[in-house]
This record gives structure tokens, sequence and C-alpha cells, in this order.
């Protein structure tokens, strides 16, 4: 999560509002986390779309849209490779 460890370069606004009782650290994270969603997800299917092709796999989109379904579900949930 690069949103986290940039965030803590903002640290002294962050230590600021929440002195202020304008933010709280916890709602400033899950909103970055929420804004990031979509563009790893447009990251993926791109990368995708240039590997699947690339490497020769099956030219049917069955066979795409579950290998894209299987990257996405490893994407949302590393540990669901072991």
């Amino acid at each position: 999560m690069a949103e986290i460890t940039s965030s803590y370069s903002q640290r002294p606004i962050i230590v600021r509002q929440r002195g202020y009782a304008m933010l709280r650290p916890s709602a400033d994270i899950l909103a970055l986390t929420l804004v990031d969603i979509p563009f790893k997800f447009i990251t993926v299917f791109i990368f995708d779309l240039v590997l699947y092709f690339m490497v020769g796999l099956g030219y049917s989109a069955d066979q795409f849209f579950i290998f894209l379904v299987r990257a996405i579900h490893l994407l949302c949930y590393p540990g669901g490779a072991y």
C-alpha cells in the first residue's frame, strides 16, 4: 500500500488535523485506499491484456476472462495463490 507510506510524509498535516478534530487518520487512510483501487484494477487489466497475448495463450474469450478473473483475485487476495 504505497498510499500509506506517502501519507506519513504528510504526517505533520495529519497530526494537526487530528488535534483540531478535523479528520481522523483512519478516515484519511481509508479514503486514500478507496481512491487507489480503480487504478490498481486498470493497471492489472492493461498488464494482463498485453501479457496474455504476448505469451500466446488461448485466443478465446472464455480463457482470457478466466485468466483475468484469476489475476484480479490474486490482486485482491494475495494469499489466495497458496
